[in-house]
């Protein structure tokens, strides 16, 4: 079997336990990347997040590899071969409330706030996860949904929770798995989800995404060009030295990992409906697809 790497480009503790719980002990890389999601739906916010994040640190682990490996003499592609891969993943969760996404509190007034919009009903809590393969640049995302009914609370319950610390770290202001388990009616969908990662669902990606199915030779050799391009662009732009450069070379980099996922699920026989959905792409990016 080979060995395999997986760094979490999250500095959640909470994800990194989850992960550990299925076998996976991470390396962690936090990505500090500014967010800066376009998508008006919560979904599509999360989604955008985990592939900016994930994307980030790849491109960071990718240009410290690929320095190391011309020290050693070897491609990214020949340490694959000998039983070496990466994996990044890339997550983000956020709670939804009347068409409200809800992040991390900025204060515990703030987190007051949120839970008050939370008791005594349902939400929705989504998580939004990126894998990405270093070696082939290939990539899964994906987003889940599961609804949490939470009990009715009192004015002094909402206080005296959100004058602890722990909603202060936590989307929608509360961990499901502390002391706010008190005040949760039912769930319906994957508890570790809410927790912040669906790791039934991110296993199952991470089998297919790491298993013998391939590209076909024509789908490689482009998508293989279309990333050389992007690289080229994008060390054009920083060697000008112009202020944006970073910000326009990254959103470059955002363009075409969608393009590459957008392939890569039709390359795994979804609809082109489906695919659209799983990644996000726009129909201005859409447009720039050879029919």
């Amino acid at each position: 079997m080979k060995e395999r790497t997986v760094i979490l480009a999250s500095g959640s503790p909470r994800r990194r336990e989850l992960l550990q719980q299925i076998g996976i002990d991470p390396v962690i890389i936090p990505s500090q990347l500014a967010e800066c999601p376009s998508a008006d739906t919560p979904e599509g916010v999360v989604r955008q997040l985990s592939l900016q994040k994930a994307s980030d640190i790849a491109e960071q682990v990718r240009e410290y590899l690929e320095k190391k490996q011309k020290e050693w003499g070897i491609r990214m592609e020949d340490s694959a071969a000998m039983g070496e891969e990466t994996i990044v993943l890339g997550a983000d969760t956020v709670v939804s409330v009347d068409d409200r996404i809800l992040g991390k509190p900025e204060d515990h007034d703030d987190a007051a706030r949120m839970i008050r919009l939370l008791a005594g009903r349902a939400h929705s809590v989504y998580t939004g996860v990126t894998l990405i393969r270093l070696s082939d640049s290939r990539i899964v995302t994906f987003a889940e949904e599961t609804r949490v009914y939470v009990y009715p609370m009192s004015e002094e319950e909402i206080l005296q929770y959100a004058d602890s610390e722990e909603p202060m770290d936590k989307a929608g202001a509360y961990g499901i798995q502390g002391r706010f388990a008190a005040y949760i009616e039912g769930i319906e969908g994957d508890y570790s989800n809410v927790v912040g990662l669906p790791v039934g669902r991110v296993y199952q990606e991470w089998k297919r995404l790491m298993g013998s199915c391939e590209y076909e030779e024509p789908v490689r050799k482009e998508t293989e060009a279309m990333c050389k391009a992007a690289e080229e662009w994008k060390e054009e732009l920083l060697t000008q030295g112009r202020a944006e450069a970073r910000a326009q070379a990254i959103a470059e980099g955002m363009k075409e990992a969608t393009l590459l996922a957008y392939r890569n699920c039709m390359n795994r026989g979804m609809s082109q409906q489906e695919a659209i959905e799983i990644t996000g792409i726009t129909e201005e990016l859409l447009s720039t697809i050879p029919e």
